[in-house]
């Protein structure tokens, strides 16, 4: 009978030993579980942080992007448009410096002076599209420049011939030839380049889209 009751009791305090050790044991891993879950959500917190300011930078940094954009091609059509006008002055000017009729006055002095008159204007218009282009270029697309550079090139050949026949005493032959040449530039090579030049500024500023 002794031997029974030790052994109850030895159960009881066994029973209520392993109670209490289950008890601490769920209440440890409640606790690691919460201090888990609560750091958890602190890197969450933290890095839902870091992912809003990394998203603000980038944003930041995409509007200065598309401000800068922006500007650059403002900037860019503003350069086409007045580049575009000084190469329709230019084509105009020479066109009419190269025109083989001249309706004569009757006064030499007065043919002279609007022969004088026409080769100015042609001279100045080339000098300001040269000088406007030569300053702005770097806003041009690289294979406009290179059409840009054609155009500049046959307007000023046209130019060199004009004064070289009007300079110097050639024969009549010769002369004519020049002329010939003149006009096919100012009537065929200018407007041939101009055509594709005029193609490719709509492709920049976006008239036509491919």
């Amino acid at each position: 009978m002794e031997i029974i009751k030790d052994l109850g009791i030895f159960a009881t305090f066994s029973g209520l030993l392993a109670f209490l050790i289950r008890g601490f044991i769920n209440k440890y891993f409640e606790k690691r579980t919460q201090l888990f879950e609560l750091e958890l959500n602190n890197k969450s917190d933290l890095y839902k942080s870091e992912l809003e300011k990394q998203l603000l930078k980038q944003k930041s940094e995409l509007d200065i992007h598309l401000t800068k954009a922006s500007k650059f091609h403002e900037k860019r059509l503003e350069i086409i448009s007045e580049i575009y006008q000084l190469i329709v002055d230019v084509r105009m000017h020479l066109t009419i410096l190269t025109t083989t009729f001249v309706q004569s006055t009757g006064d030499n002095k007065k043919d002279n002076e609007i022969k004088q008159e026409k080769t100015s204007k042609a001279g100045k218009s080339y000098d300001e599209f040269r000088d406007y282009y030569d300053k702005k270029r770097i806003f041009i697309p690289e294979k406009t420049c290179k059409l840009i550079d054609d155009l500049k090139s046959e307007s000023f050949s046209v130019l060199s011939d004009y004064h070289f026949r009007e300079n110097h005493q050639i024969s009549n032959q010769f002369g004519g030839e020049i002329l010939k040449e003149m006009n096919l530039r100012t009537r065929e090579t200018i407007p041939s380049i101009l055509k594709e030049l005029e193609s490719e500024f709509r492709k920049t500023v976006d008239v036509e889209s491919n």
